[in-house]
């Protein structure tokens, strides 16, 4: 994607990204948040020239010194950094509400200066999303500019810091969620192809290594205003209007392992769960691969239909189990997206469904036998599952070749 020029949040430089940080009583990891981001490098590894990006540290209901932190950080660093301290209402005081605060200051500090000519005249830019908890990779912005090509928002991959990762026991079941995850990307992959999102990717969507540019962001209404798992919602949002997302392995994001955290029911909050528990349900975007094989058909099916042919209608309407209408309803929306989303909640075979711990293996089983199948039918040799390099949450399992 080529990078369009903007003007700047401070000064006359060009801007045309916009890193956005949510912030919470960080002030012990903040500092090390934005040295990642200064620590760019390209693909020689020599400094990246970062004069098009601009930071953005959105600190929210803190009681320690984060923003004093950000502001001594900004003041002795040659990049463009804001930092704003606020105090959100209780009802907004959450990970989804302080996300989405950061991610609509962002998109108004480049509205607000007239970048380009998008959508509705509002111009373009990429608004970029990562944790004041988390440390991006040394390349991070030059592989999500490389990502853009033809897509309007890119999902990356997010680790936990092997360091805390060490020091932290987590049942081998939940090593095993890494591993049928990329096996159930590859399994989609084969049954359903999409050019803008090739293999090797990942199923994965998280708030701490995610941008879009700034057009699709607006056309969607920005970040669901929900207290969590606000960008898997959003990344709903953006397919549902047809917006492209690539979830590339090679964007890379290093997170924390803390169980204690600062949003109730987030991350910190499962990884205490999971070591508490053995039995918790695994991650809601794994399911069954029955379920899995016959999401993927059917939308591949649904891509291809022809709503000339009634028998072709009839044919899909019992696939998905729904009745004839409903499907010449879908048929008269405009994005496939939203063609997609009324039949997926119409249709009583893809219902989602937790696994539990215990069906890992056996998923896991069939799921290879599953590609063993597919392996035959495919056009080209398939890529090596490591290189999906799955988020690795739980362990490095993912990314060990099969």
């Amino acid at each position: 994607m080529k990078r369009r020029a903007v003007r700047p949040m401070s000064d006359d430089a060009t801007i045309d990204t916009l890193v956005c940080i949510p912030a919470r009583n960080e002030a012990d990891r903040i500092a090390d948040c934005l040295n990642a981001l200064a620590a760019q490098r390209d693909r020689s590894g020599a400094p990246l020239d970062l004069d098009s990006v601009s930071i953005l540290v959105l600190v929210n209901n803190s009681d320690d010194g984060t923003a004093a932190v950000a502001r001594a950080w900004a003041g002795r660093s040659a990049l463009r950094v804001e930092v704003r301290d606020l105090r959100l209402p209780e009802d907004q005081a959450h990970a989804g509400g302080a996300r989405r605060a950061a991610m609509e200051a962002g998109a108004a500090a480049l509205g607000s200066r007239n970048i380009g000519s998008g959508n509705g005249g509002s111009g373009t830019g990429i608004l970029c999303s990562t944790d004041a908890d988390s440390r991006v990779s040394p390349t991070w912005l030059i592989d999500v500019w490389d990502a853009f090509e033809g897509v309007d928002a890119v999902a990356g991959v997010v680790e936990f810091d092997p360091l805390e990762a060490a020091s932290r026991h987590f049942p081998r079941a939940r090593s095993l969620e890494d591993r049928y995850a990329a096996l159930q990307a590859e399994v989609i992959a084969c049954i359903d192809p999409e050019p803008h999102n090739p293999w090797p990717n990942h199923i994965w969507t998280w708030g701490a290594n995610f941008a879009v540019t700034a057009d699709a962001y607006r056309a969607v209404g920005g970040l669901p205003s929900q207290p969590l798992a606000e960008d898997r919602a959003f990344a709903r949002a953006l397919r549902r209007r047809d917006f492209k997302i690539r979830h590339t392995p090679d964007v890379r994001v290093v997170t924390s392992c803390r169980d204690q955290g600062r949003a109730p029911g987030g991350l910190a909050d499962l990884i205490r769960t999971y070591a508490e528990d053995e039995t918790y349900p695994c991650d809601a975007e794994l399911e069954p691969l029955r379920t899995v094989k016959t999401r993927a058909d059917l939308r591949r099916r649904l891509r291809s239909l022809d709503p000339g042919l009634p028998g072709e209608v009839i044919a899909l309407a019992k696939a998905f189990g729904v009745a004839v209408e409903t499907v010449e309803q879908a048929m008269r929306m405009p994005a496939f997206g939203e063609r997609w989303s009324v039949l997926e909640e119409a249709s009583p075979h893809l219902v989602r469904q937790r696994l539990r711990p215990t069906q890992l293996p056996s998923e896991i089983a069939e799921a290879e036998q599953c590609l063993l199948r597919l392996e035959a039918r495919r056009a080209s040799d398939r890529a090596d599952t490591a290189g999906s390099a799955l988020a690795g949450l739980w362990s490095g399992e993912g990314r060990r070749a099969r």
